[in-house]
């Protein structure tokens, strides 16, 4: 119970409080990050059938706010990490330079851009899904923030902690992380697809899974050259990214139905 109260803390804005919490609770809290994105998404679907359903809102509306929800059930940490990243990968020529960068607490023009872009492909995939068909459009938003909180589950796994990012937020996640950890977010991930793929009556939803191995391997290559390891802001930007080839993915299964 209280690695899911430290997942629930660090990975939304919903205030708990807990007495001590050492480096190990916080790593072992992962095992449960599948669990926190379904319940997010979940309450995603609640607000698009609401908004839908009995208030008659358009699908742009209805898109508008079901992206709201996803990024205010975030707390902006994502965005926050992918904004960073940007900043930090383009201004940055040397790794100590793009760590400053991306510990600048001010946003530079890469990351409005990256924040700006990541939003637009998000609406767009979101108001193009089939809002009328539940057995589509729920499964979808039920899966995009489960699936990519799993993806920085697996990518802390995959890769070290930045040396020369020193101490970081992250940190205590990703040098405690454990293979059991990892097992456990995996079985909850893969069991909740499952059912859901049941549920539809549609298995093609589990090639889904797919999505986040491909972000992270991809992510892994590029930050080990670049950084030569990982930081808080990289798994920020892993669930940004996730989420939106997630939404494709959806959206690529509603048109070869």
């Amino acid at each position: 119970m209280k690695s899911l109260l430290v997942a629930l803390q660090f990975l939304t804005p919903i205030p708990v409080k807990l007495k001590s919490v050492d480096p190990k609770d916080m790593a072992r809290s992962m095992r449960y990050f599948p669990l926190i994105g379904l319940a997010i998404g979940l309450l995603m679907v609640l607000v698009k059938s609401l908004s839908f359903g009995p208030l008659d809102f358009s699908a742009t509306v209805t898109a508008t706010l079901v992206l709201l929800t996803l990024t205010a059930l975030s707390g902006g940490l994502h965005l926050d990490g992918l904004s960073d990243m940007c900043d930090g990968f383009y201004a940055g020529r040397s790794r100590e330079e793009i760590v400053k960068v991306m510990r600048d607490p001010h946003i530079g023009v890469m990351g409005v851009i990256g924040i700006v872009f990541i939003l637009l492909l998000k609406w767009s995939v979101l108001s193009s899904l089939p809002l009328a068909m539940p057995h589509y459009s729920n499964i979808a938003l039920i899966m995009v923030p489960f699936l990519s909180r799993w993806a920085m589950v697996i990518m802390a796994f995959a890769n070290p902690y930045a040396p020369v990012a020193s101490e970081g937020t992250a940190r205590p996640f990703v040098d405690n992380l454990t293979r059991k950890d990892v097992i456990i977010s995996t079985a909850i991930t893969l069991a909740a697809t499952l059912v859901l793929s049941f549920i539809s009556g549609n298995f093609t939803w589990f090639f889904l899974v797919i999505i986040p191995i491909i972000v992270m391997m991809a992510m892994t290559i590029i930050c080990k050259r670049i950084l030569g390891g990982i930081t808080g802001d990289i798994l920020g930007a892993v669930n940004e990214i996730t989420e939106v080839a997630v939404l494709f993915g959806a959206y690529i299964i509603y048109l070869g139905r």
